[in-house]
């Protein structure tokens, strides 16, 4: 017998006791064991957890299994019945307009950053497929904006007439109420009745869903023509939301002060907001960041900063408000989301991780819920706690790590997800890791490289680090039973030796 804790291991199908400190045998005393001294490897538990809760207790968080016409529209079923459980504050980062520098800048200063963020783009984009004519950016500028994180949204402000050999989700074009004006749709002119405009909006949401491949979960409203929320009776405003998770809780237009400051503290929806595009001098800085201060000081908060990446005054401006909110997001203060992950879960973000195995839970590898991607992962204990040590020294290929296949059917209905891990080198040594997310398996993306996603992490030191990248769901709800859904993500390493635990992909 032994006075200390116990580990419980499964060896040749048999549950054994182990000594924690010599892995020596030691008999198990049948009758009642404190749970504190009892732990267990390898152990298949019968009670599983949906994004931080138990599901027996909250049966009806469940993914729903039945293939909607899009997933999106499912997420208000998926979390009804979970509890308000926000503590950490969110700030939520909404780009908008279709534009090349949605593309050329806000692109690569969110990948470097490694943050998600909502954006806005228009039917139009659908269509447009030469970025030097058009101005805008096209369905595959849109499809990698999206799978590097971006949550996609209607913009109504741009409004084209769709003909029925264009999509089989349109009207007639007069009964699109589109005319020459740009953006000329009024939902209130005669005939624009609740039907129709649910139409109208459906049709363009589902020809983006179409082309970008992109689940199309909430709606810019604006002011001015097209489709604008705060014009619209109470049915149409409602039957619009219908359609969309995260309507009704978009950008307020800032007050200002009369001195050009887009700051604006009071929301309907209790969020604070900022014109991010307007800050152009250390003023407008030192203002932003004292909105993000106010954010991290709530119980739960919210805030949102808007752009139009095309009307950004002052991009070095820009940088250092996300940098320090970034900074407050590293030190665990505060979470940058999307529009789902900022204003419709209800628990705090990295509650919601799906995985199984988040740490080595099994002796062996291959009784792993992972598989290897290149090398086999070799499975250490020691003092600080179990990892996966991954890399080039573990087998004959040039690289080694961790995958996880057919992860979308995991993963529906949230658009945006964020993967992280804690990762160090070996002792006086340093290494890289690469976060894959791969969809080419999906039906609804195009076979091509430029379509798998790469979160390259070098100069990690011995120190546990924990690194992010977040990365978008695609569309897989084709209604196809036979389509193929084996998109897969893997974090891997071509250095020798790399450690890898406290793995996490969770909605944002």
């Amino acid at each position: 017998m032994t006075d200390g804790p116990i580990r419980l291991v499964n060896e040749d199908g048999r549950i054994v006791g182990k000594d924690p400190e010599t892995g020596e045998t030691v008999p198990i005393e049948l009758g009642s064991v404190d749970a504190a001294d009892a732990l267990t490897d390898e152990l298949r538990v019968g009670r599983t957890q949906a994004f931080g809760r138990d599901r027996e207790a909250f049966a009806a968080g469940r993914i729903p299994a039945a293939r909607w016409a899009s997933w999106s529209m499912q997420i208000g079923q998926s979390v009804a019945s979970f509890p308000v459980n926000k503590t950490t504050p969110v700030l939520i980062l909404h780009s908008e307009g279709g534009r090349v520098a949605e593309y050329e800048e806000t692109l690569p200063r969110m990948r470097e950053r490694q943050i998600p963020w909502e954006f806005g783009i228009g039917d139009s984009t659908a269509f447009a497929d030469d970025l030097d004519a058009s101005g805008r950016i096209g369905p595959d500028q849109a499809r990698e904006i999206m799978l590097h994180g971006a949550e996609v949204g209607l913009y109504t402000g741009e409004v084209k007439a769709l003909s029925p050999e264009q999509s089989p989700w349109t009207l007639a074009d007069e009964q699109w109420g589109v005319d020459d004006t740009p953006g000329g749709l009024d939902p209130d002119r005669d005939g624009a009745t609740i039907e129709r405009l649910v139409r109208l909006l459906q049709g363009q949401k589902r020809h983006i869903e179409t082309q970008v491949g992109a689940n199309v979960s909430f709606m810019t409203a604006r002011d001015g023509t097209a489709i604008n929320t705060g014009e619209l009776d109470m049915a149409k405003a409602y039957a619009i939301r219908s359609l969309f998770q995260a309507s009704g809780h978009g950008f307020q237009p800032s007050i200002g002060n009369g001195s050009g400051s887009g700051l604006n503290v009071v929301h309907p929806h209790g969020v604070s907001s900022y014109h991010l595009e307007q800050a152009a001098n250390e003023g407008d800085v030192e203002g932003a960041r004292a909105v993000v201060d106010r954010l991290a000081a709530t119980d739960g908060g919210r805030g949102l900063f808007f752009f139009h990446s095309h009307a950004v005054e002052d991009w070095d401006s820009w940088e250092a408000i996300v940098d320090y909110a970034v900074r407050l997001r590293d030190r665990g203060e505060l979470d940058i989301a999307s529009a789902t992950g900022g204003l419709v879960l209800p628990w705090d973000l990295r509650e919601g991780n799906v995985l199984m195995e988040p740490d080595p839970r099994f002796q062996s590898f291959s009784d792993s819920f992972w598989s290897a991607f290149g090398n086999t992962p070799d499975v250490r204990t020691i003092g600080a706690g179990d990892y996966w040590a991954v890399g080039a020294d573990f087998g004959g290929e040039s690289f080694g790590g961790l995958r996880v296949r057919g992860l979308s059917a995991r993963l529906q209905p949230f658009p945006t997800f964020m993967a992280a891990a804690d990762v160090r080198a070996p002792n006086g040594a340093t290494t890289d890791l690469t976060v894959r997310y791969d969809p080419r398996g999906l039906e609804t993306v195009p076979d091509d490289e430029r379509w798998r996603i790469d979160a390259e992490f070098a100069g990690i030191g011995d120190d546990w680090e924990r690194v992010r990248t977040p990365f978008g769901v695609p569309r897989a709800d084709v209604g196809d039973p036979n389509g193929n859904t084996l998109d897969n993500l893997a974090f891997w390493s071509d250095s020798g030796e790399a450690h890898v635990t406290n793995i996490a992909v969770y909605p944002c």
